[in-house]
């Protein structure tokens, strides 16, 4: 199997912050605090990557305000309106067992119990409660399925396949 080099998008810049050049950053990870210890950040803008220093960040409300090397204005800032900031894999947070990140789970087979094919995993939403996978069927319509352990009873990584068992309340195919 041949080794991809995987990039991770863990954030978005949505606007210029000051007129010093600080960016307001989404952070699009359950792990926000990651960026309050890293010193370098690959920045991807049209399709172009590159490695930044970070200067400065901190968390505000949900946000990061972020101080990159070199971006010392609100005209470099706003050049920087919707890059995605990125890490690779191995700088990834570890996760608990049974616990996976999105970017694992899309582009899954998802099987029945009995092994009957499903569909594919193509979006995961957060909903507040609970995870819900969107499964893509043959005939191309969408499944959404909860990430509920009563209903996902397997999920192979290697094998990118997941099992679940569809209960009554959650079919949608009735």
């Amino acid at each position: 199997m041949a080794t991809e080099k995987v990039l991770i998008t863990v954030g978005i810049i949505s606007k210029p912050h000051n007129l010093n050049g600080a960016v307001k950053v989404l952070p699009i990870t359950d792990f926000p605090e990651r960026f309050l210890d890293r010193q370098e950040i690959l920045v991807e803008i049209r399709d172009k990557i590159e490695l930044m220093k970070i200067s400065n960040v901190s968390l505000h409300t949900g946000f990061l305000i972020m101080q990159l090397e070199g971006v010392d204005s609100i005209e470099k800032a706003e050049q920087l309106k919707g890059a995605y900031l990125k890490i690779s894999q191995a700088q990834l947070a570890p996760l608990n067992d049974n616990e996976f990140y999105i970017f694992q789970l899309i582009d899954m087979d998802v099987k029945d119990t009995q092994g009957n094919y499903i569909g594919k995993l193509i979006e995961v939403l957060k909903t507040g409660a609970n995870d819900v996978y969107v499964v893509k069927d043959q005939a191309n319509e969408e499944i959404l399925i909860p990430a509920l352990k009563k209903v996902v009873k397997k999920i192979d990584p290697e094998a990118k396949e997941m099992t679940v068992e569809m209960l009554p309340e959650f079919d949608t195919t009735r």
